[in-house]
C-alpha cells in the first residue's frame, strides 16, 4: 500500500479473499493455469482531536489515522490547577494529578476541553511577643510551606507557639516554627 491506504479488497480469479488471511501477500502454489489478482487499496480515514483550554495550555489540534493512538497533553498557567476535563462534551472523572489523556485506537473525531482553575490562597498572621516580625501577613497558596521569620527580643528565646490557639510542639524548633502543606488561613 501507499503510505495513508490499506488493503481493502483482494479478489483472485474472481473470488473475494479474507484481507486478514492475506494482509501483504498472496501465494498461488501448484501454478497450472492463468491467475488473475486485484488488490484494491483505500484511504485510511484520518480522524482529528480538537482541543482547547482555559488558563493553561494543551497539545494544538491532532490528526491521527483509525487506529492509532494519540496522547493529549495539558498543563496549567502557573498558579492554576486542572478542575474539569471534557472529552466530547462529557466530563470526566479526575484523580487530581492529570496531565495528558490519551484515545488509544482513535475511530472518529473528538473534543478534548481541560479548565484549570486559581490554586485557592490563605493568609498567616503572624504575632510576636518580645520579638519582632518580618512579615505579619502573607499569602500562599494550598498546599504551599512557610517558615515563620520571627528575631526575639534580646535575652529572650521561644518557649511557646500557638497555631490558631492551640499548642504547636517545640521538640525540633529552635527559633521560627515551619507550616507544610498550608490548607486554610492561619494566626500564628
Amino acid at each position: 500500500c501507499a503510505e495513508g491506504y490499506r488493503l481493502a479488497r483482494l479478489i483472485v480469479d474472481g473470488i473475494d479473499q479474507s484481507i486478514t488471511d492475506y494482509p501483504e501477500s498472496y501465494t498461488f502454489m501448484n501454478l497450472e493455469a492463468d491467475h488473475t489478482i486485484n488488490a484494491i487499496f483505500e484511504e485510511i480515514p484520518r480522524y482529528t482531536v480538537t482541543t482547547s483550554a482555559e488558563h493553561g495550555t494543551i497539545t494544538e489540534n491532532s490528526t491521527a489515522y483509525e487506529h492509532e493512538s494519540v496522547t493529549i497533553d495539558f498543563t496549567p498557567e502557573e498558579h492554576y490547577e486542572l478542575s474539569s476535563l471534557t472529552i466530547d462534551g462529557e466530563t470526566v472523572n479526575l484523580n487530581g494529578d492529570e496531565t495528558s489523556y490519551t484515545f488509544t485506537d482513535l475511530t472518529a473525531d473528538h473534543t478534548v476541553h481541560a479548565i484549570f482553575t486559581a490554586i485557592p490562597m490563605y493568609t498567616l498572621q503572624i504575632q510576636a511577643e518580645h520579638g519582632t516580625v518580618m512579615e505579619t501577613t502573607i499569602s500562599l497558596y494550598r498546599g504551599d510551606s512557610y517558615t515563620t521569620r520571627v528575631e526575639p527580643d534580646r535575652f529572650c528565646r521561644l518557649t511557646r507557639c500557638l497555631v490558631d490557639g492551640k499548642e504547636v510542639s517545640l521538640k525540633y524548633v529552635s527559633q521560627n516554627v515551619k507550616l507544610r502543606n498550608i490548607k486554610g488561613d492561619h494566626i500564628i
